[in-house]
């Protein structure tokens, strides 16, 4: 295996090519800064002193909190009593950690339990949240330690997001190899609730009516007909199983001359080196490279992860490397990379034609960013167009610039559907995130109105006009689209009808996090051009330092995976992508997080085009990679002429001068994108 562990190089992302008539070698290398940017898993995070390392905890969670209705939550609780106590069960195979935390989700008084863990009584500060009753809730941070507001019945005060978990510390020396269990229970006639989520394996939840002395596995809940897990995890301060970084696919292919036009190559041979500091004992870092003949991957046409000494040559012109981490045998230490090079030697497949010669270039194009984890963009069916039709999407936005202005319009009109509040209306229910549900029988207030609710409605009718669009959730449920003409995500608030900008630039919620503490950054709502709010002081820019991104938008076509009535009670769900500020702990119930902003602010709409000589002479292949949701086609304009269709991968033929190309995709809605232009010189 050619792979070798050296001290920390300062490497740079170059393609350096050397290329003569004899094989070319195009090398590509990523510093540790860069390293930080790539795609990884959500075990994998920065480490101390540059590159990126397993993260220091390890959750054990036998579900992912996709569990309780409002309209049903007496019938999928389990209603604990000095009678009623239930138990969970977690296998380990090694027990070594810095430290061990039970966290329990529940609704009702914790002081009325009891916690045993492997039959030690454990004892736990019991933690309240408290929410004010007007405009959202207090951020944990934005009030001294000495307000009263810190205090609620003489305990201590915490924020929204550990509202409905308690946290109980577990002595490492109580943890055994095998079956480790937690019993809860109550100490007297009144209950505290613990929810049920409907799964059937790994069957690590059991509920006992006689006070202990017997256990049902299967007969779960109130009612007894629920076979499920309770929403209890362990926390252990040690590293992960495994975790996985990767790269984006590098460009194999050498340079003509100085410019941007690539010579089409065989490839002989590749060469990945893997950096690091001195390893720990145990499991080495695993180096492996993939290549194929497109600049994304495709199952048909790229070979699969393979050592890069197995790694035989063909045709294929990028590479793309991927590293998986280990930790040591006994899970308290893991490997850090901090440095990657990757180098390709090629052999000309052609040679450069006689006649026209490309004398020099120039290529402008926005970059694509794509997440570590699969957002799934809704699509255009039939269910969203009905709502498109239903709701009269077009008449609302009529007469608004497309971007911006019809995106704050729709975010405006939905305010205007129905005031007021977390409110399950008449029928007491809170309906799932189908917008067809909502605008048929939400209006007049039988169902739920909550913030999520009309958030999630305004991604659904966002997209069905062909903007992308999701769900941003903090204490608070706003929606971000993507806007071309701002190359960015843009946040927009449906209860308050306003979007945000930092420094007079419409901003995401992640730019509005950062802004917090930074004087050089100004954030203000935004109603209108000529109605805006102050800036808003760092108290209030405190709320936005944890939020989460559905990883989805396609809610129309299913409920699922999905929390149901999403923030009608405290967060449990796992299942969405929380963002983990520097300057915070991550909260230990939750595995699903990441410090990368390419995983928040990745791109759309977003076209990027290589060139490179054919055997024709005045003749380039062009080579389209791209981020459009729902792409219907490609589009291309040659010097400033009509826009016509073309294939991902075309011929451009150019005369002696100047020529110009425009590419651009165009989704299923009809919208076009952001354009990527290439000028080329030819001469004789």
């Amino acid at each position: 295996m050619l792979f070798r562990m050296m001290s920390i190089l300062a490497f740079a992302l170059i393609v350096g090519v050397v290329y003569a008539g004899e094989p070319g070698e195009v090398t590509a290398e990523w510093t540790p800064e860069e390293v930080e940017q790539c795609r990884r898993s959500s075990s994998v995070g920065p480490a101390d002193g540059g590159g990126l390392t397993l993260i220091d905890r390890d959750l054990i969670r036998y579900e992912v909190g996709a569990t309780v209705h409002a309209a049903y939550r007496h019938l999928v609780a389990e209603r604990v009593t000095d009678r009623t106590w239930i138990r969970k069960d977690f296998v380990l195979e090694q027990t070594a950690c810095h430290g061990a935390v039970l966290l329990i989700n529940h609704s009702g008084d914790a002081r009325r339990l009891e916690v045993l863990f492997n039959g030690e009584k454990l004892p736990f500060e019991v933690v309240h949240r408290r929410a004010r009753g007007y405009s959202g809730v207090y951020p944990e941070d934005a009030f001294p330690e000495d307000h009263d507001l810190h205090h609620l019945n003489g305990q201590p005060f915490k924020s929204w997001w550990r509202g409905g978990w308690q946290e109980v510390e577990v002595p490492p020396e109580l943890l055994r190899e095998g079956k480790n269990t937690a019993i809860i229970r109550g100490t007297s006639d009144q209950p505290v609730r613990f929810w049920i989520e409907q799964s059937v394996y790994p069957n690590r939840s059991a509920v006992s009516r006689d006070g202990g002395r017997t256990w049902d596995y299967e007969r779960l809940s109130a009612n007894q007909n629920l076979n499920g897990e309770y929403v209890i995890r362990l926390l252990l301060r040690r590293h992960p199983e495994s975790g996985w970084i990767e790269s984006e696919p590098v460009d194999l292919w050498p340079s003509v001359g100085e410019t941007d036009v690539r010579l089409p190559s065989r490839l002989t041979s590749l060469r990945m080196d893997a950096a690091g500091p001195d390893a720990p004992e145990g499991p080495e870092l695993n180096a492996l490279v993939r290549v194929g003949p497109t600049p994304t991957y495709e199952p048909e046409t790229w070979t699969a992860w393979a050592d890069p000494a197995d790694m035989e040559g063909g045709d294929y012109r990028y590479a793309q490397w991927r590293v998986e981490l280990a930790p040591s045998t006994d899970r308290m230490n893991a490997h850090t990379l901090t440095g990657v090079a990757l180098t390709g030697v090629t052999e000309p497949a052609i040679e450069p034609p006689d006649g026209l010669r490309v004398t020099g270039s120039e290529v402008d194009q926005p970059e694509i960013i794509r997440p570590s984890h699969v957002f799934v963009h809704a699509r255009k069916t039939a269910r969203l167009d009905l709502l498109r039709e239903q709701a009269e999407l077009d008449e609302v936005v009529e007469g608004h610039e497309p971007g911006l202005q019809q995106a704050q319009r729709i975010s405006q009109w939905i305010r205007s559907l129905r005031a007021g509040n977390n409110s399950g209306g008449e029928l007491d229910y809170m309906p799932s995130w189908d917008g067809l549900l909502f605008w048929n029988f939400a209006r007049p207030g039988d169902i739920g109105r909550m913030c999520t609710t009309r958030c999630a409605f305004f991604a659904q009718c966002a997209t069905a006009l062909g903007y992308p669009a999701r769900p941003i959730i903090w204490s608070h449920a706003i929606a971000e689209a993507w806007i071309d003409d701002l190359g960015g995500w843009v946040a927009f608030d449906q209860s308050g009808g306003h979007y945000y900008e930092v420094n007079g630039k419409p901003a995401s919620v992640l730019q509005v996090a950062k802004a917090r503490g930074n004087p050089d950054l100004e954030v203000r709502r935004v109603w209108r051009e000529d109605r805006k709010s102050d800036p808003r002081p760092d108290s209030n820019l405190a709320w936005y330092g944890r939020f989460f991104v559905p990883m989805r938008s396609n809610f129309l076509e299913s409920d699922e995976p999905q929390e149901p009535a999403h923030g009608k009670y405290s967060f449990k769900y796992d299942g969405h992508l929380r963002w983990l500020h520097p300057d915070r702990e991550p909260l230990p119930w939750f595995r699903f997080t990441t410090s990368r902003d390419g995983d928040i602010e990745f791109t759309c709409n977003t076209v990027n085009l290589t060139l490179a000589l054919t055997a024709e002479p005045g003749e380039l292949n062009v080579q389209l990679e791209h981020d459009m949701p729902n792409l219907e086609r490609f589009e291309a304009r040659r010097n400033g002429g009509e826009w016509e269709p073309v294939e991902g991968s075309f011929v451009w033929a150019v005369r002696a001068g100047e020529n110009t190309l425009e590419v651009r995709a165009v989704n299923a809605f009809g919208r076009a994108g952001r354009v990527a232009r290439a000028t080329v010189t030819a001469a004789e």
